[in-house]
């Protein structure tokens, strides 16, 4: 289910920080990026941190590892950014679900290459709901944003 409007958005990029996102997934059309939004303990702002591999491979989004736990770890980590290869399609797919589902902090999606200014957000799960099922692409709405 993809929604274009959704009340307690837990995070909005900025258009300046979705326009760097796109430009990032533009720079890899036949790879995924993978990028941490962190918050910063100095002074609270939200910061992108690129932590895609040096060769990206197509289908694959690897990422440094350590620094996703070190954000996990120090509770700064908010979302985690991807991107699918301009061959594809903006949608989360099943490999991307069957990660989302165990993730409390969102998820963004940019196609590369994609000329509609728009990305797909997926909140995170909320674990205190009763309606959580597992293996499920009903765990969350999905929201399409325009930038």
């Amino acid at each position: 289910m993809i929604q274009t409007d959704f009340e307690g958005l837990k995070l909005e990029l900025s258009k300046e920080q979705a326009e760097q996102l796109q430009a990032l997934a533009d720079k890899y059309p036949n790879g995924e990026i993978s990028v941490l939004v962190i918050e910063n303990i100095q002074n609270g702002s939200i910061e992108l941190l690129d932590v895609t591999a040096d060769d990206p491979e197509e289908d694959k989004a690897y990422f440094a590892t350590q620094k996703y736990f070190e954000h996990v770890k120090n509770g700064t980590l908010k979302a985690i950014v991807h991107s699918h290869p301009a061959k594809g399609k903006l949608e989360f797919s099943e490999k991307d679900y069957a990660q989302m589902q165990f993730s409390s902090e969102g998820w963004y999606l940019f196609l590369a290459g994609n000329q509609e200014r728009e990305y797909l957000y997926f909140q995170g799960v909320d674990y205190e709901s009763e309606t959580i099922q597992p293996f499920s692409t009903q765990i969350c709405p999905v929201l399409r944003r325009k930038y």
